[in-house]
């Protein structure tokens, strides 16, 4: 099974929008 991780890198747009959405919810 493949995560998520393993299909996005760290520094990838996806992870940036990720850390933005988390940043919306503080």
């Amino acid at each position: 099974m493949v995560t998520m991780e393993q299909l996005v890198p760290k520094d990838h747009l996806v992870r940036k929008i990720d850390r933005a959405i988390d940043f919306e919810f503080i």
